[in-house]
């Protein structure tokens, strides 16, 4: 509706068919930015946690996964999500790939992640299997199926 000054009013309650126009618009409108939102925030949120754990200085003994290792030892994440490694244990550890399907190139090395540090790597070249292990503690190994 115009005013007497030529300008378009806001649509009022007087005008039942537009105001619904005008709901039904800013409904569209809001969706479309929700959407994107929802993808971005829950949908990629960490898919896979894997804990780093160890029972603290001296006590990592070669081949004794139940004092020292990654837990879960394989993880499942769908393709392109994110692969979070924490290091809950009281010992230096990292994660370093060993294995990756063919043409990924997809290498990914950790570097020293301290207790309490986070290291996360989103696995999105190429579906298949991962392997990796500790450089300081050879022994702990793990996998990550992407797919």
């Amino acid at each position: 509706m115009k005013s007497a000054t030529g300008l378009e009013q806001a649509p009022s309650a007087d005008n039942p068919q537009r105001y619904l126009v005008w709901i039904l618009v800013a409904f569209v409108v809001s969706s479309a930015v929700a959407v994107p939102m929802y993808y971005y925030v829950v949908a990629r949120s960490p898919t896979a946690g894997i804990s780093i754990f160890d029972a603290g200085p001296q006590s990592c003994p070669a081949n004794d996964y139940a004092v020292c290792g990654f837990s879960p030892r394989t993880a499942t994440v769908p393709f392109g999500s994110p692969v979070f490694w924490t290091n809950n244990g009281r010992l230096n550890h990292t994660v370093t790939s060993t294995g990756y399907p063919s043409t990924a190139g997809t290498h990914f090395d950790s570097g020293i992640i301290h207790p309490g540090e986070i290291y996360n790597f989103e696995l999105s070249t190429k579906a298949g299997t991962y392997t990796y292990y500790c450089r300081i503690h050879t022994w702990m190994t793990g996998t990550v199926v992407v797919g």
